[in-house]
Order: structure tokens, then C-alpha cells, then sequence
């Protein structure tokens, strides 16, 4: 586990190398929003393979990593800065101590909102990394099809009634453990699909619904 400087608890994760794999360098794996390190066992596992040590680590606000409150299946933060400072954390407590040691180069996958993520902390200390790989990077938002100026109103609206515990619209009947593969709208692979589901029914704890 990893300690923030805001006092906020992560998870992080490491896939060393079996014996005998030549190690090339170090991955730093990095999921999106409502990810969590066991989705990615066996991304991580093909990486081992080619000679990749990967660490990972659970945003703050979901997998198991400290959330708004216990128990909660909310995910939040105040701004995306807070993101940019787990993975600096994890930069400076995990990654950068082990390719010290090991004198291996340090490079990057990153998905979804992890994308955005590591495009912020590229910008401020890209040239700690050789090179980074990004899928489907958040760099806007999906509205699906709703105008961007009734997104604007309406979040402007709610956020005129100050600081809420409550789910955005919606999102509290997003339980992934009842959404059924033909409703997903994150992939089309049924194999992989039922392997998240049945790692939620075995770690509940895991899931969350939404913002």
C-alpha cells in the first residue's frame, strides 16, 4: 500500500518476471475509470512474458484503494490533479526506487482515463519515461449525443447547490455486477466480459457505480 502526501491510501500491484525472462523494462500499467488491478492480470501476464516487470496501481476512489467512504461505491475527486499525485506517488515510492536498483528504463501503457492521466504527468515529468503507449486516452467527454451546452447548464445547475454525497444522474443503477454483457457499452468480447464479472462476484468490494 502507498500513502499519499493528502493522506490518501492506494493499492498498488507488481508482476515481477519468472525465472529465466530477460528483463527488458519496467511497465507502469494504468487503468481507467472504475478499473482495478486484477482486470489487467492478464495483460500484465503477456508483458511478464516478453520480459516486462508491471506495476499498477487502483486510482483513488475505486478497486481498493481508499474511497469517499467505507463501503462506498462512489468514485470521487475534487480535481483531476488528485490522480496526477497517485501516480507521481506511485512514480516515487514504487517505480522510480526499482529502476534504480535494477537499472532498468521505465515506460508506460495507460487506458481510458488512465490515458489522461499519464498525458498530465508526461507534461510535467515526461523525461522520466522512454516511451508510453496510450488506448482510447480520456481527452473529452462522451455526451452521447447530448449537446454540450445542456451538459454545461446542467452541471452548472447542480453544482449551484453546493457540495453532494449522491451518485451523478444515472449512474446509481450502473451496478456492474447486474449489468448483463448485452448492455455493456465497453466491450465487445464476451470471454473477457464474464472474466470481470466473475472476479466482482468474488471481490464485490471492488466494483463502483459511478461519480
Amino acid at each position: 500500500g502507498l500513502n499519499t502526501p493528502d493522506n490518501k491510501f492506494l493499492r498498488a500491484g507488481v508482476w515481477a518476471l519468472n525465472a529465466g525472462v530477460s528483463p527488458r523494462a519496467i511497465c507502469v500499467l494504468l487503468g481507467g475509470h472504475s478499473e482495478f488491478a486484477e482486470k489487467y492480470d492478464e495483460v500484465a501476464s503477456e508483458l511478464n512474458q516478453r520480459g516486462f516487470v508491471v506495476v499498477t496501481v487502483d486510482w483513488r476512489g475505486q478497486g481498493a484503494s481508499e474511497r469517499l467512504a467505507r463501503g462506498s461505491y462512489k468514485s470521487h475527486v475534487t480535481r483531476f490533479d488528485e490522480y496526477e499525485l497517485d501516480l507521481v506517488t506511485l512514480f516515487k515510492q514504487v517505480v522510480e526506487p526499482m529502476s534504480r536498483e535494477s537499472g532498468l528504463p521505465m515506460i508506460a501503457l495507460a487506458h481510458s482515463m488512465g490515458g489522461h492521466i499519464l498525458l498530465r504527468f508526461l507534461h510535467e515529468y515526461g523525461k522520466r519515461i522512454t516511451c508510453a503507449v496510450l488506448t482510447a486516452p480520456m481527452v473529452a467527454i462522451n455526451l452521447g449525443g447530448v449537446p454540450s451546452w445542456v451538459a454545461r447548464s446542467v452541471a452548472f445547475g447542480a453544482n449551484l447547490r453546493g457540495p453532494s454525497q449522491a451518485f451523478v444522474f444515472g449512474a446509481a443503477a450502473h451496478d456492474p455486477l447486474e449489468i448483463p454483457f448485452e448492455q455493456n457499452t465497453v466491450t465487445s468480447d464476451r470471454g473477457r466480459y464474464r472474466r470481470t464479472q466473475a472476479i466482482l462476484k468474488e471481490k464485490p468490494y471492488l466494483r463502483i457505480f459511478g461519480p
